[in-house]
C-alpha cells in the first residue's frame, strides 16, 4: 500500500513562513485604508471617542457595545489624531494580534501548521464583508 506523500516543513522553517504571512497580512490589511471615507458606524465611534471618558460610558450605555473598544479608540485619537488611518489603525491592529494567536498558544495546541492555517485565514479574510 502506497502512502500519501504529504509536506511537512521543517521547524526552521515555520517561523519563516509565519513571518512572511504576517508582512504579507500587513501590507495587505493597511494597503489603502484610508482611500475610502468613514462608514456611519465608524464616524458614530468616532463622534464617542471624541468625547471624555465620564461623558462617554453613559453616551454608550444605550448603546450594544462594550465600552472598551470605545475608550481604546479615544486612545488611539488622543495620540494619533482623528483621520480615517488613525480610526480604522485599531481595528487593523486588532486582526494582527488575533493573528498572532496563530504563532503563540494556537501553535503549542494544534502545531505548526495548525497555527500558520490560522493565521492564513485571519490575514486573507475579506474585512470589509
Amino acid at each position: 500500500m502506497k502512502q500519501k506523500l504529504m509536506w511537512h516543513p521543517d521547524a526552521r522553517l515555520y517561523p519563516v513562513l509565519w513571518i512572511a504571512l504576517l508582512v504579507m497580512g500587513i501590507g495587505m490589511i493597511f494597503f489603502r485604508i484610508a482611500v475610502d471615507p468613514l462608514w456611519y458606524d465608524e464616524s458614530y465611534s468616532l463622534a464617542a471617542a471624541g468625547q471624555v471618558v465620564t461623558e462617554m460610558v453613559p453616551m454608550i450605555a444605550a448603546d450594544s457595545h462594550p465600552p472598551l473598544y470605545f475608550i481604546m479608540l479615544r486612545g488611539m485619537v488622543v495620540l494619533f489624531g482623528n483621520s480615517v488611518f488613525a480610526v480604522r489603525s485599531l481595528s487593523a491592529l486588532g486582526i494582527l494580534a488575533l493573528a498572532f494567536l496563530g504563532f503563540f498558544p494556537l501553535r503549542k495546541i494544534w502545531g505548526d501548521r495548525g497555527g500558520l492555517i490560522f493565521s492564513l485565514i485571519v490575514l486573507l479574510t475579506p474585512i470589509w464583508l
